[in-house]
């Protein structure tokens, strides 16, 4: 009955009328009423959501008729007391024979629908394709969109952590078996077969740079002296971070500079 979004210092509990008869058929609460009947009528009438609630549904044969709900402002009250307010015009309205198509009582800020009803609603959108013109008007809004640094990192560190899921590794590996594909390759430590952790090998390079001997770190870490050289120059491990002994390429001898005789 509420949308949930930024609190304002005003709430309004609102009414929406059959425009022929003018009577009240839904009670709500917003911030914006006008903004709340744009979303009303999307959300009864739109292909991507549709709802099949008894207002929607009362909605659309407005609509039908040619027709736009009424809106009407009931009260004006504050954030802490419109739940209060909500519930007492639903109760005076139903009491006084109004047949409002509100699922609750009011002031519960929207309501929660039951598992079964959750299933049925996903069992009947399985396999349901969008219109045409649904697809194009997301595809054209999102044309030229620049996403910012924030977002691709919270993007980003999301897809990590789905992919370092167990289940989904597994998956993965069974379903590129039965499709005859090689299996994902994974680096680092999320490679199964890899022996150091991120923190290990940052740990590795800081001893190096400290001054530990190769050997002694390949002993400490149960690996050979040939991969903690290739560690900790970076020439494998790279993504892990730490400090990193870079070996500077060697001239080629044609490019040294001439010697004055």
């Amino acid at each position: 009955m509420s949308e949930t979004g930024e609190e304002r210092h005003s709430a309004f509990i609102y009414a929406l009328c059959d425009p022929t008869s003018s009577l009240i058929r839904y009670v709500g609460k917003s911030n914006d009423p006008q903004q709340r009947l744009r979303n009303h009528i999307y959300t009864a009438t739109s292909p991507s959501v549709c709802l099949e609630t008894y207002s929607a549904r009362w909605i659309r044969s407005i609509l039908d008729r040619g027709d736009r709900p009424q809106l009407v402002i009931l009260e004006e009250t504050d954030q802490d007391g419109w739940p209060e307010a909500e519930r007492r015009w639903i109760r005076v309205l139903r009491t006084a024979g109004c047949e409002l198509t509100n699922a609750t009582d009011g002031g519960d800020a929207g309501w929660s629908q039951s598992a079964e009803t959750r299933q049925k609603i996903s069992d009947a959108q399985k396999g349901r394709k969008q219109a045409p013109h649904v697809l194009e008007a997301a595809h054209a809004a999102s044309r030229g969109r620049v996403h910012t640094e924030d977002e691709k990192a919270r993007r980003n560190a999301a897809i990590r952590a789905s992919h370092n899921r167990p289940e989904w590794k597994a998956a993965k590996s069974v379903q590129c078996k039965e499709m005859g594909q090689r299996p994902p390759v994974m680096f680092g430590e999320d490679n199964p077969r890899t022996r150091l952790s991120d923190a290990a090998v940052v740990e590795m390079r800081e001893r190096f740079q400290s001054g530990e001997r190769n050997r002694d770190l390949a002993e400490r870490f149960g690996v050979t002296p040939a991969s903690v050289s290739q560690i900790v120059r970076g020439q494998t491990r790279l993504a892990a971070g730490g400090p990193m002994f870079l070996v500077q390429p060697k001239r080629r001898v044609d490019a040294l500079p001439e010697v004055p005789k």
